[in-house]
């Protein structure tokens, strides 16, 4: 037989308090996980930038270097030291043995170029060996990590924990940190952040030798563009997270409750969007497995509560 439900565990003020509580702690726990964003991307920005300085040392004339000298074929000395950077780049990668290397692979072989290489491709490779380095070797054990407290905070705090104390497994806890959001799941998305960086770095690349930018300039774009890059996965940490609550938050009902109704339950204030507003105007109950997907947006706060009408004994498993 369950335990008594107590009176207070009746009414949705008191889940819609719980889960406030849950979503301020993550926010303490975001903080810590930003600083790490800044210190792997300020590391990363910091030695694409000492590259493309060692660049304009070997090439540049009165530190300018044109696109069509950039675009020169690597030649004797210049092209056995890209080939052998990129044994090394191959050798390092393959020996990770995982998903993510393999992804990091398929990235270092789209820029190879092999006996046919020019001074501007030996720069790309350097560049995504490096930012493909940093998501492999740093964001994706962050998110990980980051991803797994989320999901265990909230799968036992969605209950009081006097009143159940069960937790999860590893198999259950693995299925949801990696359940996709939006079609991709937090792996997919770094990748898909990271790419969009590498992209853009080689854009700039490019830019700057064809209008004859200063080495300084470039630079000081490089910086920009992984600061967009931090910035969108800070994004990618609160939205992924806010995923994980809300399905560990529905597991847990499930299991404890067998609940088969929900609410959503809105943060309202002046940051709050038109699509979750709506949510709130219309305070609908959603049978399990219906009910419209969380999070709504990038950065949404919004959360799943029971729906008080089976907040009774008689509704239980």
């Amino acid at each position: 037989m369950p335990k008594k439900l107590p009176k207070q565990m009746k009414h949705a003020k008191y889940w819609k308090d719980r889960n406030d509580e849950i979503i301020r702690w993550i926010d303490e726990q975001d903080l810590d996980v930003f600083k790490e964003l800044q210190d792997i991307y300020s590391e990363a920005s910091t030695n694409v930038q000492k590259k493309l300085y060692e660049f304009y040392g070997k090439y540049a004339t009165d530190n300018n270097i044109s696109f069509e000298e950039a675009q020169i074929r690597l030649r004797r000395e210049d092209l056995s030291d890209y080939q052998k950077n990129a044994k090394k780049y191959f050798e390092e990668v393959e020996n990770m043995s995982d998903d993510e290397a393999q992804r990091l692979l398929d990235r270092l072989n789209e820029q190879y170029q092999a006996s046919k290489a020019t001074r501007l491709d030996a720069l790309r490779l350097d560049i995504m060996d490096e930012i493909g380095r940093m998501n492999t070797l740093g964001l994706q054990s962050i998110f990980s990590d980051y991803l797994s407290m989320v999901a265990e905070y909230a799968y036992l705090q969605s209950v009081d924990p006097s009143f159940s104390t069960s937790t999860l497994n590893r198999p259950a806890l693995q299925e949801l940190i990696s359940r996709p959001w939006n079609g991709y799941n937090y792996s997919e998305d770094l990748w898909g952040n990271t790419d969009n960086l590498a992209d853009k770095l080689f854009n700039t690349l490019k830019k700057g030798f064809v209008s004859g930018s200063s080495v300084q300039d470039m630079a000081r774009e490089i910086r920009k563009d992984f600061n967009v890059s931090r910035s969108s996965a800070e994004t990618l940490v609160r939205t992924d997270g806010s995923h994980v609550v809300n399905n560990a938050t529905l597991k847990r009902y499930q299991d404890t409750f067998g609940l088969k109704r929900i609410k959503i339950h809105v943060h309202v204030d002046s940051r709050t969007t038109k699509i979750c507003m709506g949510y709130y105007e219309a305070d609908e109950s959603y049978l399990i497995g219906e009910e419209p997907k969380l999070p709504a947006h990038y950065n949404c706060r919004s959360t799943y509560v029971p729906d008080e009408s089976e907040l009774t004994e008689e509704h239980w498993l």
